[in-house]
């Protein structure tokens, strides 16, 4: 049996340090496809600051680290941080352009889609409310080159169960595609694709829908009609994809690559009443989708698999970036300030930024997120079938949340790791006495007896509450600001298996460093670093 306080190095029979390398050799992988995929034709715009989240690239030392223009990132001592020297030229765009830089074009999103709810979305008839779909096709060919285009529109409406909410759906999409293709030695193709779809929900707590809701219409206008705790949704979305790909034979294979970018528009509010108090929440949302994917395809009977025709396989990967701004205000509709502060909101569709007369409370809340994950598809066809298999799984995802609450603090909580990993880490800073102040949560997700003997040990055996139950448990581990500056300097060695004469981590740096790492990983790497004085911090099952 292995001696699980051993140093970490590379362990070809271990699972974990296989994945590890795999997500290192993956973003490396990034990093070049990133480089080539940014053409001439891109937007431009200044140089991004480094609190914008952007894709990574990769350092000496196998970590990430964050392409970014501008201020340098705030190291967690109290220093200042050192100004960066800008390019001599704009970098291009890589994520979505902020909410607040396209506010006409999400005010024109949001209009069109109350149009549609209190148009021919008005109503709720479920007992008409199977989907519906129509709209023409049409294709050209003219020797080796090949056009066609299609126009849909699908409607739906649905009733459904959420939590203990009763949710009346209606969704209306529009959507065109237009693509061709050139047949050669060296075949191309080219995609283009422009959606717009429209959902209204109105949610009602219980799990029995009223016989004769409110039109939206009226929910929206007099929101006093909505049921008590009921909330009305209005969301719409414009999203434009553009695809370019080619195909070459290689043998009996015919091997392929394709790109693709997708951005995405969506503005959405939501009105819920409690009482006399409604709460209207707008949220807009910008999006860019770029993918990469590599496969190939073989047309021909193969052996025993005879009934097979055609097959077809692909892997890839994309990197998702989201900029989101949320807008909250309550208004006491009892009052005919509160009224007419509400009324003008349904005319101008702006969310009042503080609390004054009628309203009752304003906050904000901006989200910044990058993603990326891997994809794979497989599709088998027989003379008669199709079957295809999609799925994605996303690897790694760094999200900044900024928000101001009623009584005027602000916080901000930086949080990297994967989306379904077992280790999250997690800085919140806010505003105490008029300075900032920061605080560090390790969470560690399904840690075994091993993983939580280490950091007992590691801790000086001390928790915070509780105990330990079960073969395996979740663990948080907590650090002031002081305390994860002390952390970041004793772990900068070879205690996380990093090469000796690699830089050391920064703050932002350090966090993914540790979100990269498995529970037991991390907990051999604090037992290490504990044997000359316990980690200073807080340890707790969660």
């Amino acid at each position: 049996m292995s001696d699980p306080t051993a140093p970490i190095g590379r362990n070809e029979s271990d699972s974990d340090d296989r994945v590890r390398r795999a997500q290192e050799a993956q973003a490396q992988m990034e990093a070049a496809w990133a480089a080539a995929a940014q053409s001439p034709a891109a937007p431009t715009a200044p140089a991004e600051t480094a609190t914008r989240v952007s894709a990574p690239l990769q350092a000496r030392d196998g970590f990430e680290r964050a392409a970014v223009r501008g201020p340098a990132l705030s190291p967690p001592s109290s220093s200042p941080a050192p100004e960066r020297a800008p390019d001599a030229t704009p970098a291009g765009r890589v994520g979505p352009v902020p909410p607040s830089e396209r506010r006409a074009e999400l005010n024109e999103v949001l209009r069109d889609a109350i149009g549609s709810a209190t148009g021919p979305l008005n109503t709720f008839t479920p007992d008409s409310g199977s989907d519906t779909a129509r709209g023409p096709r049409a294709a050209i060919s003219r020797g080796p080159a090949e056009l066609q285009g299609e126009a849909r529109e699908r409607g739906t409406q649905r009733i459904t169960q959420d939590g203990d909410e009763t949710v009346q759906r209606q969704t209306l999409e529009s959507r065109g595609v237009v693509g061709g293709k050139v047949s050669g030695r060296i075949g191309v193709s080219q995609e283009r694709e422009r959606t717009q779809q429209v959902s209204v929900e109105q949610r009602t707590p219980g799990t029995t829908a009223p016989a004769t809701p409110p039109t939206n219409h009226l929910a929206l206008n007099s929101p006093e009609h909505l049921p008590e705790g009921g909330e009305l949704r209005i969301r719409g979305e414009r999203t434009q994809k553009g695809q370019t790909g080619a195909e070459a034979p290689v043998g009996p294979l015919a091997v392929g690559a394709d790109t693709a970018r997708e951005q995405a528009l969506a503005s959405e509010v939501r009105i819920r009443r409690e009482g006399n108090v409604v709460s209207v929440t707008r949220i807009d949302e910008t999006r860019t989708t770029d993918t990469a994917r590599l496969g190939g395809s073989l047309g021909v009977p193969m052996g025993r698999l005879a009934a097979v025709r055609a097959a077809e396989g692909r892997a890839g990967m994309d990197h998702v970036r989201t900029e989101r701004e949320e807008r909250t205000a309550q208004f006491d509709i009892s009052t005919p300030a509160g009224r007419e502060a509400y009324q003008r909101f349904t005319q101008s569709l702006e969310v009042p930024g503080a609390a004054g007369e009628g309203v009752l409370s304003a906050s904000r809340r901006d989200v910044s997120r990058y993603e990326r994950g891997v994809l794979g598809s497989a599709e088998a066809v027989t003379g008669v079938t199709s079957d295809k298999v999609e799925e994605r799984s996303p690897t790694f995802f760094r999200q900044e949340t900024r928000e101001t609450l009623p009584d005027g603090t602000e916080q901000r909580e930086r949080t990297v790791g994967a989306p379904n990993g077992r280790v999250r880490v997690a800085e919140t800073t806010r505003a105490e006495d008029g300075q900032p102040r920061s605080d560090y949560t390790v969470r560690l997700g399904a840690a075994d007896a091993t993983t939580r003997q280490l950091l007992q040990r590691a801790f000086g055996g001390e928790l915070a509450r509780g105990q330990f139950r079960g073969a395996e448990g979740d663990v948080t581990l907590s650090f002031t600001r002081e305390q994860f500056d002390r952390l970041r300097t004793r772990l900068n060695t070879d205690h996380l298996g990093r090469p000796l004469d690699s830089p050391p981590a920064g703050a932002q740096q350090f966090l993914e460093v540790l979100a990269s790492r498995s529970p037991l990983e991390l907990a051999q790497a604090l037992d290490r670093a504990g044997r000359t004085g316990r980690i200073e911090g807080t340890l707790s099952p969660s």
